[in-house]
């Protein structure tokens, strides 16, 4: 089963790789997933919000919270010190979030004007995570709690009952991404009659509507879809299209040096590379906030193929376009067509030597 960031173990020697990150992340967000452009954003002068944190087996570390339009420039750093920080910014209209921590692992914080959010937790169970101040994270709290200890079609289940019951949260915004448009074989069917709901609940929210279309894009990577075209340049500067990767048999990844499960599929997926050769086209894109850490990575771990690195991270344009959403995360194409998503490197070998077996390819 595809993992996400959020089913991500919690490893927190890998904090200090992120602090590099802060340093030279200065143009976009840090995404989960996808749900980036649909967050309903603050901004400007007003009310302020305030949120304190703190978390028991944890002394110091630096998280990461991020919005939309600006609310927060880019990306911020929240030092922790003996388990607690504190965090204010002016805040004039209801807003979601992001709090990511060392692990990747990402949690929502809704906030509103004047709201006084306050976190506790432990570390070595994020999922038990308390999170209070307003009404919306009150809902998440008492949902993470549900399905914290549940099979994942039960999760999957519970944020269908969510969304049914609360078609007018954000939190629902956030749940119908993570658990149904985050997967890897997405029920459109099920997505469209949700979202159907959030519109007849939520009319004129432009991180509804903004979802609406973003999903239209995203159904491209369907299985039996072709190929979207586009545009982007990779780490050296050269310009690259769909046309690198529509014909033949081509694996398209998704990658980042601080993450240890997509950086091991890059060394299988260069066994694969030096086994095949030139029968066998590959393009990864890499989610590092910086092309000279992505192209040290490159050089070090001997990836001899095509890479993108547009230092968006999971606001990469091209992310969007090919309708990747996870960490890692991968699509089979034949001859620019999609046969496969998000498959599990065993099942990605398999896949692809089936395909180079067909006399026809």
């Amino acid at each position: 089963m595809r993992n996400t960031l959020l089913h991500h173990p919690v490893k927190w020697q890998f904090a200090h790789l992120f602090v590099s990150i802060a340093m030279n992340l200065l143009k976009k967000q840090l995404f989960a997933v996808l749900i980036l452009p649909f967050l309903v954003a603050c901004g400007g002068k007003g009310d302020e919000i305030r949120i304190e944190g703190e978390f028991k087996h944890l002394n110091q570390s630096s998280f990461y919270i991020y919005s939309t339009n600006n609310v927060i420039n880019g990306l911020d750093t929240i030092r922790v010190e003996n388990g607690k920080f504190t965090y204010h910014k002016p805040c004039t209209n209801q807003a979601t979030l992001m709090l990511i921590f060392p692990n990747l692992y990402e949690q929502p914080i809704f906030v509103e004007p004047g709201a006084q959010i306050k976190i506790k937790g432990d570390v070595s169970n994020l999922r038990e995570m308390e999170v209070k101040g307003t009404r919306e994270n009150k809902l998440m709290t008492t949902f993470r709690k549900q399905s914290a200890h549940v099979s994942p079609p039960e999760a999957v289940a519970l944020a269908e009952e969510f969304i049914n019951e609360n078609p007018a949260s954000l939190a629902s915004i956030y749940l119908l991404s993570k658990y149904f448009i985050k997967t890897s074989n997405p029920d459109y069917r099920k997505i469209d009659g949700l979202l159907k709901k959030m519109v007849e609940k939520q009319p004129g929210n432009t991180a509804v509507e903004q979802l609406q279309q973003q999903i239209k894009v995203l159904k491209r990577s369907t299985v039996g879809t072709k190929l979207s075209a586009f545009v982007a340049k990779d780490v050296d500067g050269k310009k690259i299209t769909q046309k690198l990767i529509n014909k033949g048999i081509a694996i398209v990844t998704t990658w980042s040096d601080d993450h240890p499960e997509s950086k091991e599929m890059q060394k299988q997926l260069r066994k694969l590379h030096e086994k095949y050769g030139k029968r066998l086209q590959l393009l990864s894109v890499s989610l590092d906030a910086s092309q000279k850490k992505c192209k040290e990575a490159i050089q070090r771990d001997s990836i001899a193929w095509t890479n993108v690195c547009e230092e968006k991270m999971f606001d990469s344009p091209i992310l969007k376009t090919l309708g990747l959403m996870a960490l890692p995360d991968n699509l089979v194409l034949v001859n620019g067509r999609v046969v496969a998503h998000a498959l599990p490197f065993n099942e990605l070998e398999k896949e692809i030597e089936r395909h180079l077996q067909d006399k026809n390819v």
